[in-house]
């Protein structure tokens, strides 16, 4: 739990001198610009100021900070924020040489990117929603009934962390789609090829010619040779299907969000069985075939 009990600004908005509010006094909770003790919420007493010197102090500001610049003097915007977290100490300061975290005596500076990794981590959320908990602007509009069916989906997703999940989700459904368009090339290239076999067939039966052993055994030996090649061919696609379906299974992410459509998959193990059936029939067929062929040669 992240608890704020303490804000000091400097160089923000009209506040010159360093201004110091204490979150865990009772009663009064506003005292900023030195003997200014309006506390009543009237205009110019702070309340803005407060909350933009702590939406830049975390990093949910979307105002430029040249905006939230003093224009009354030359020093930069500071900001430090004390806070419990969890039952520990937590210091948050940043200004314009960057982002310092000290998080029971340990501090984090130096590099903007991993300070910046600790303060989503304190947060918790994403910094978007954060900010909208946090408060809302006057006159800002709604929040998440504004949305589109798509952007509550995206926000929800994000909210839960499920982002990478939907990422790896993503991914699979583009390989099942790659996966599908090949299964259905590969269907095309096998049927022109039974087409092409089968008018091959057609044509020798159609020739009438009588049996030359050596004629027919060049046939057959072609014929063998397009035989072992289709099956061949067969074997490194049902081979890759294979392996490739194999690794969509290693990745595939598991969640019990949205359980995982198989039915998709069971339809491809249905084509493939269908395939390997019409394959061992083709080759039943064709072993037939040569026989008959040997037979007629050599009667």
């Amino acid at each position: 739990m992240l608890k704020l009990k303490g804000l000091r600004l400097s160089g923000v908005g009209r506040f010159v001198e360093p201004q110091d509010v204490n979150f865990e006094e009772l009663g009064n909770l506003i005292q900023v610009d030195g003997e200014n003790h309006n506390t009543g919420g009237s205009s110019g007493s702070g309340k803005s100021t407060i909350f933009n010197a702590l939406d830049y102090l975390l990093g949910l500001n979307d105002l430029p900070t040249t905006v939230l610049q003093s224009r009354l003097t030359k020093d930069p915007i500071s900001v430090r924020g004390e806070f419990d977290y969890d039952g520990k100490p937590l210091l948050i300061t940043r200004n314009k040489r960057g982002l310092i975290i000290d998080l029971d005596n340990q501090v984090i500076e130096g590099s903007s990117k991993l300070a910046e990794e600790k303060l989503d981590e304190i947060l918790g959320m994403p910094r978007d929603l954060f900010r909208k908990i946090l408060h809302k602007r006057q006159k800002e509009g709604g929040f998440f009934l504004d949305f589109t069916p798509k952007k509550m989906y995206e926000f929800l997703t994000d909210a839960l962390n499920l982002a990478a999940e939907r990422k790896k989700l993503e991914k699979v459904e583009a390989k099942l789609k790659d996966l599908e368009i090949s299964k259905n090339s590969r269907q095309s290239a096998i049927l022109q090829a039974q087409s092409s076999l089968k008018a091959m067939q057609e044509a020798i039966l159609g020739l009438g010619l009588a049996p030359v052993r050596d004629i027919h055994q060049s046939v057959i030996l072609e014929l063998k040779g397009k035989y072992d090649g289709s099956t061949k061919k067969y074997k490194e696609v049902e081979e890759s299907h294979k392996a490739e379906t194999q690794g969509l299974e290693a990745t595939r992410p598991q969640t019990s969000v949205v359980p995982y459509d198989t039915s998709r998959r069971d339809g491809l193990e249905s084509s493939r069985r269908n395939l390997a059936a019409s394959r061992d029939a083709s080759v039943a067929a064709e072993s037939a075939r040569v026989t008959s062929i040997r037979s007629s040669i050599s009667a």
